[in-house]
């Protein structure tokens, strides 16, 4: 539930600027490096993205939800 909630509130919040919300979807932090964060709040629109994940520049949040996963993304994520 915690990812649909944050969505929801993330969606009021952001409702007046020109972005937008990826859920689980990857951005690209580096050559080396594409997590795929719970939510991510993007500037543009959904076909700028078409053929690239969104970069550092585009990025306006990134959200990890730790509902049940905390261990883990702090084990496994961070290596």
């Amino acid at each position: 539930t915690g990812i649909p909630l944050t969505s929801v509130e993330l969606t009021r919040a952001f409702s007046l600027m020109p972005c937008h919300l990826r859920i689980q979807h990857p951005v690209a932090l580096s050559e080396n490096s594409e997590p795929e964060p719970d939510v991510a709040v993007v500037a543009g629109n959904v076909r700028q993205y078409a053929n690239r994940h969104p970069e550092p520049a585009d990025i306006l949040l990134l959200v990890e939800v730790a509902d049940s996963s905390r261990d883990f993304d702090r084990r496994q994520k961070a290596a």
